[in-house]
């Protein structure tokens, strides 16, 4: 189901929700108001991970010194 982003007409508020696309353009109620007055607006697509950091694993690092774990970003003080 894609992620759609909606708008409230009652109480103004912007949410996003996923709604099947034969239900997209029906009645959506406001999460904040209960109001069936909303609008869909337009959504950006989802970004490919492939090449993002986020697809990179995350190291176990907390706070504190580096821990020279693989993939630890964190750099010695000078």
């Amino acid at each position: 189901m894609p992620l759609y982003v909606y708008q409230c007409h009652d109480c103004k508020a912007d949410f996003e929700k996923l709604v099947a696309q034969k239900q997209a353009n029906g009645e959506v109620e406001c999460p904040a108001c209960g109001s069936h007055k909303t609008t869909r607006g337009l959504s950006a697509p989802a970004k490919s991970m492939q090449n993002s950091n986020l697809a990179q694993p995350m190291s176990g690092c907390g706070v504190g010194p580096p821990c020279g774990a693989q993939g630890c970003r964190r750099i010695s003080p000078s």
